[in-house]
């Protein structure tokens, strides 16, 4: 069995995650925004969940320094693929969510934003 990574990036409300929805209809798929951590991070910090120009510029900001210090939504994003790629090797309940609908807590319209559809396809 051959795993593939497909990576979509764009802007908010183009589909990416219509795109993943789809998928997880005949592939095991995990949907992941790299923008996760960050947003948890602005909401512990007070953000209300608002999509202002001014919180979209913080977003950006805060992320561009996280990206500095320690590329903290790259490992976000390489944490929650080793743990995707242990349930396909190791079984669990994620068989049974299979084809469930996948959400974000953010779905901006910035380029900062980035999804990841990674699926487990199988190759014949």
């Amino acid at each position: 069995m051959e795993k593939q990574v497909f990576i979509i990036n764009g802007k908010g409300g183009v589909g990416k995650d219509t795109v993943c929805s789809c998928a997880a209809q005949f592939y095991r798929v995990r949907n992941i925004s790299s923008i996760t951590p960050i947003v948890e991070i602005a909401r512990f910090a007070g953000w209300n969940g608002e999509k202002t120009l001014a919180a979209r510029r913080m977003l950006s900001q805060l992320k561009a320094v996280f990206t500095e210090f320690n590329d903290l939504s790259f490992t976000y994003c390489m944490q929650q693929y080793r743990a995707f790629e242990q349930q396909l090797n190791y079984g669990g309940d994620w068989y049974s969510n299979m084809g469930r609908s996948y959400t974000r807590p953010y779905a901006g319209g910035s380029s900062f934003c980035l999804s990841l559809c990674l699926m487990n396809v199988l190759c014949n």
